[in-house]
């Protein structure tokens, strides 16, 4: 009896290896791009003006991060979301290393938000998938160094591309690997993935049909749906 439990209980074991595998990255070399400041300091300087005057003009309760797709969701959508004043950070093309650059070099400490949402990955989808998490999860421990009261929320790399099979392998470990650490890293993580996946058909009402990347207004409506899940849900 001892002996076939014995069996049993590593026949288990077995099956979960590959899982507990796939959700832990090996720590990253030094020379990984995605976990170090790169300036963008040259691009869009009146949208980095205009971040800067905002900081300087009031204090947000929530503040979010991110690249093209972050930036395309209106501060109206976010404030109505949260019930609280929203500065929306989010700047086109970033990756993790542009965002790291921003957390630096600009100034945050006037800000005390109950809220920081970050949507951003897609940018670095050139890079191996533990490159692009590790990234994220030094955005994500940078900005508890910053905003240390803050509740921090990472939204799911969402599926792009033709047919939404563009870095799909890629995307997908990237976001197994999120959810797994969010029970230790100190976030919460507000996966989206699957309500975007058109079924693998392109065009598709929710994105833009320039990449199949950026989001209608549609597809913000279920952005804005499934946030609003997620929030009630942790009330």
């Amino acid at each position: 009896m001892d002996l076939t439990r014995t069996l049993f209980a590593l026949a288990l074991l077995m099956l979960a290896l590959p899982s507990i595998a796939r959700a832990r990255c090996p720590p990253p070399a030094a020379t990984v791009a995605t976990i170090h400041p790169a300036s963008r300091a040259e691009v869009r300087p009146d949208r980095q003006q205009a971040i800067r005057n905002a900081l300087a003009a009031k204090r947000y309760d929530v503040i979010t991060f991110g690249d093209s797709i972050m930036e395309g969701w209106s501060e109206a959508r976010l404030s109505q979301l949260f019930g609280a004043p929203v500065l929306n950070a989010g700047f086109g093309q970033d990756g993790t290393e542009h965002l790291l650059w921003r957390l630096d070099t600009v100034d945050w400490h006037s800000q005390s938000p109950h809220t920081v949402l970050f949507l951003i990955g897609t940018n670095d989808i050139g890079y191996p998938s533990c490159d692009i998490f590790w990234g994220i999860r030094k955005v994500v421990e940078k900005a508890h160094a910053l905003f240390p009261q803050a509740r921090l929320i990472v939204t799911s790399i969402l599926p792009r591309g033709t047919n939404m099979q563009g870095g799909d392998e890629r995307i997908r470990a990237v976001n197994s690997d999120l959810a797994v650490a969010a029970k230790t890293a100190g976030f919460t993580f507000f996966d989206a993935h699957d309500a975007f996946l058109c079924d693998h058909k392109t065009p598709c009402a929710l994105f833009q049909p320039d990449l199949n990347l950026h989001l209608t207004s549609v597809g913000y409506d279920v952005l804005d749906a499934r946030l609003k899940a997620l929030l009630t849900q942790q009330r």
